[in-house]
């Protein structure tokens, strides 16, 4: 009989441009020939493994991040003083996602968003894609909610900024996250969006000292020096996502090793599982 192999999701965080650095962990994967059976993304980390999910490759993920560094973020709805509808925003999403759903889809992908009157994580799976990823990115005070299904949807970060528990939840034997803000930058907050986006990051930092670590092996570039709004490093930080994800293939290669020898007859079918292992820079 053949072995199973186990169902391995990887969890991409929250982080705006911090976010970028997952497209490094991304090109790794696809270069090792990693399995992948799920992606689950929240905010930057749904924005990034939406597009992956939707046939955009890392390298081609690389080249489109170089001109949006560029854009004056009022053309995407992010300037100014007010709440902004992200009609805009939302119109790009659908571009790069070429109008695709959830179905379509080349890899199995959910999304985490927050129901703002519930006050919990609200994972979607089916339906237009790029008005979910809108969704998971709607950072609060800037963006308004996106209504889902009779539902208002803020940002995905206020409940999981890592979204492991959700991969669990979603059937994932082996859940690898990848958690892109250690650390507060050293620019002072200034405008509107990066107030709320700091304010966003101080509240994950303690409610992720409360909470276990859901994830099998957590990757952990550190980029503390750079802001959440500088998009204009995208080049060092899909390097430090990859050079990060390097440094943790071989304790994502033990993690496979170790679950297909405590899944086999001889040892009863037990999971092996090592949650809380670390890999960062």
């Amino acid at each position: 009989m053949q072995e199973r192999r186990p169902r391995l999701a990887l969890a991409l965080g929250a982080g705006s441009a911090r976010g970028l650095a997952h497209i490094g962990v991304l090109k790794v994967w696809e270069e090792e020939r990693l399995p992948l059976d799920l992606l689950v993304g929240t905010s930057m980390g749904a924005i990034i493994g939406g597009l992956y999910a939707s046939g955009i490759s890392p390298r081609w993920l690389a080249n489109l991040v170089g001109p949006l560094s560029k854009l004056n973020w009022r053309d995407l709805g992010l300037g100014g003083l007010g709440l902004y509808k992200g009609e805009n925003f939302y119109q790009a999403l659908k571009v790069l996602t070429g109008g695709r759903s959830f179905a379509q889809t080349r890899i199995p992908l959910a999304v985490v968003a927050t129901d703002l009157d519930q006050g919990e994580p609200y994972i979607i799976q089916e339906g237009e894609l790029a008005l979910a990823l809108r969704a998971s990115a709607a950072v609060p005070v800037v963006f308004q909610p996106v209504n889902w299904q009779g539902r208002r949807l803020v940002d995905g970060a206020l409940t999981a900024r890592v979204p492991a528990r959700m991969a669990r939840q979603l059937g994932a034997d082996l859940v690898i996250g990848v958690d892109v803000r250690f650390g507060l930058a050293d620019n002072r907050a200034e405008k509107l969006w990066e107030v709320a986006i700091q304010s966003i990051e101080i509240l994950e930092r303690q409610i992720c000292q409360t909470l276990p670590q859901e994830a099998d092996l957590l990757i952990t570039p550190q980029l503390g020096h750079i802001g959440s709004w500088d998009f204009h490093c995208y080049e060092e930080l899909i390097r430090l996502g990859e050079e990060t994800a390097r440094q943790a293939l071989p304790g994502i290669r033990n993690l496979l090793a170790r679950w297909a020898s405590a899944a086999s007859p001889d040892q009863g079918g037990a999971r092996a599982g090592a949650r809380g292992e670390s890999a960062n820079q």
